[in-house]
């Protein structure tokens, strides 16, 4: 009986929408996929997996005349949240052909999921900003560390911002995405050709990476998200390991109360573990909670959770691992 109700709830959702780019998306666009939601929450697996199918082989099919759901939808790189994608939010990209398309494109860029990503950039420039503060009162060069760092196009807007000395900044990246870090190499080398000495890659997974370097800024905003508690407690300290006294760690992670959680799952097949403040303290275990003091923000629109760790001392850890590094 579910099946059947779920079944026919999405083809309902696909009439809804098959007229949406004509007079406009209705303000119950949301609760209806939430509505499915909450319905298929009663299916088994193997049901669901025959609804979310169905989703995307009918209401989906709209999204998909614009360039933003079809490239997430398609997973050119092999998984979901990839680079192109979080650089196509970063600049609101809208080049679809037909008026359709531009229309879903525009749609795309004004739901909560990808405002909450581009906002990522602008907080990362008041993380920024405090860490040149601090560098310059010390007269030391800043050494960040971004982990995950895709496209590095926050990275990039913040240095061109702030007109920083290239020998006065050292930028440590690391994404286990090749074509990702080649895709970031030529947006440094096209919008910042003076600071391409001062980035290092590595490419490899987070949980290798290894550093004999300590950071006065370390920033992983769309990472944790991937991972279980386990491994989200591991990458933690790992990170923790790279600061020193008067260090920074900041990660973020989409929040429990992502409203629009539905609409990325349901017609963007993707899937990330939503976390609330309790549940990113608890990647902290006691040895690190004592050496830092811990604070917690959220965007505008509450769908991306923040932890930052201010680092009163030092935390000893063993390295490990390997990873591969690229000039």
């Amino acid at each position: 009986m579910v099946v059947q109700v779920v079944s026919g709830m999405i083809s309902e959702f696909d009439r809804f929408c098959s007229d949406a780019a004509d007079i406009g998306i209705a303000p119950e666009f949301h609760a209806r996929l939430r509505s499915i939601d909450d319905a298929a929450r009663s299916l088994d697996a193997a049901a669901l997996v025959e609804a979310r199918k169905k989703m995307v082989e009918t209401a989906c099919l709209h999204f998909r005349e614009g360039e933003m759901v079809r490239h997430i939808l398609d997973k050119p790189y092999g998984y979901a949240g990839d680079f192109e994608v979080i650089d196509w939010i970063y600049a609101k990209r809208v080049a679809a052909s037909t008026d359709r398309g531009r229309f879903w494109d525009e749609f795309f860029h004004v739901q909560d999921a990808p405002l909450a990503v581009n906002w990522r950039r602008h907080r990362f420039f008041d993380e920024l900003c405090l860490v040149v503060e601090d560098r310059e009162a010390r007269q030391k060069p800043i050494r960040i560390l971004s982990v995950g760092s895709g496209p590095c196009r926050e990275i990039v807007d913040g240095l061109k911002a702030l007109a920083l000395d290239p020998d006065g900044v050292a930028i440590t990246c690391v994404d286990i995405d090749p074509t990702s870090v080649a895709y970031a190499k030529r947006l440094i080398q096209a919008e910042l050709p003076r600071f391409d000495r001062s980035f290092m890659f590595h490419i490899g997974n987070a949980m290798r990476f290894r550093s004999q370097v300590k950071f006065d800024l370390i920033w992983s905003a769309g990472l944790f998200d991937y991972f279980n508690q386990k491994q989200g407690a591991f990458l933690l300290r790992r990170l923790a390991s790279f600061a020193r006294e008067g260090s920074r760690l900041v990660i973020g992670n989409f929040a429990s109360s992502h409203a629009t959680r539905a609409w990325i799952e349901w017609c963007g097949q993707w899937f990330l573990t939503h976390r609330s403040f309790k549940d990113l303290d608890d990647f902290i275990d006691d040895d690190l909670r004592e050496c830092v003091e811990v604070s917690f923000f959220t965007d505008p629109r509450a769908a991306i959770n923040f932890m930052a760790l201010d680092f009163q001392r030092d935390l000893d850890n063993g390295q490990g691992g390997s990873t591969r590094l690229v000039q």
